[in-house]
């Protein structure tokens, strides 16, 4: 039996590997980085402020399009609220029928950087930021995710590729 090919971490391993305390870690090389601002780390889980990738330019609808297909942080996926290529952006967010006490992930998209962050609404319907808590597993796939935005055709099954 043949022993399986190497293959270079993920930005999602080399981000698991990169977290150890908290303040901001940047990995990646060559076309796409991603920088997390990570406000806690446990052996198991952390909670970040800010999850960002950096890619090359593209188009900002194509690349809304693949968020929106391709990407879901903890169960919720987003969907797009505002795509103006016009303006260089788009906003995508969690559906208000997946809102869990207010709460609601929102990706700004840009020709060459997809940044996500966490809002609550309080009671006085301001919006406010809110910690993203995810396990470090579901960290790396979201961070692998939004980099796929910028390497896959738009026609490919993004999901084919989560194995």
């Amino acid at each position: 039996m043949t022993a399986p090919a190497k293959r270079d971490p993920g930005l999602g391993e080399q981000l698991d590997a990169a977290v150890q305390e908290p303040g901001t870690v940047e990995v990646g090389g060559g076309a796409v980085r991603a920088r997390v601002d990570v406000t806690e780390a446990g052996p198991v889980g952390v909670e970040v402020e800010r999850i960002r990738v950096e890619g090359p330019k593209g188009d900002v609808a194509e690349r809304a399009e693949r968020v929106a297909r391709g990407v879901s942080i903890a169960g919720e996926p987003l969907e797009p609220v505002e795509v103006a290529p016009e303006l260089g952006g788009a906003i995508l967010r969690t559906p208000a029928e997946r809102m869990r006490g207010g709460r609601f992930h929102e990706a700004e998209v840009g020709e060459d950087a997809i940044e996500v962050r966490r809002h609550e609404v309080g009671p006085d319907g301001e919006r406010r930021p809110a910690p993203i808590r995810l396990t470090r597993e579901q960290l790396g796939q979201v961070v692998d995710d939004l980099a796929r935005a910028f390497r896959d055709p738009l026609d490919a099954d993004p999901r084919a590729a989560w194995g």
